[in-house]
């Protein structure tokens, strides 16, 4: 058995990058997150976010968020040392 596991290459996940994405630069997304966003200047459909719901960008989960980041900011400064 221990012959087996030392001579056990695995195989790759994945072939080799080609030479002309290697050096390829990720997209600049200009936009709010949502079922669409502005990506290199381009609408494109976004397949690449968890925002499934589309609610990131909405201005009444912004307000709430802030509001969290806000209490807990100063729940931690009002924290005994």
């Amino acid at each position: 058995m221990q012959e087996l596991c030392e001579e056990w290459q695995p195989e790759p996940l994945a072939g080799p990058i080609m030479a002309a994405r290697a050096d390829a630069t990720p997209p600049v997304v200009s936009s709010d997150v949502g079922p669409y966003i502005v990506a290199d200047g381009r609408r494109v459909l976004n397949l690449a976010s968890t925002n499934f719901l589309g609610i990131a960008g909405d201005p009444e989960i912004r307000v709430r968020d802030s509001w969290c980041t806000d209490l807990q900011q100063s729940a931690l400064a009002s924290a005994p040392m």
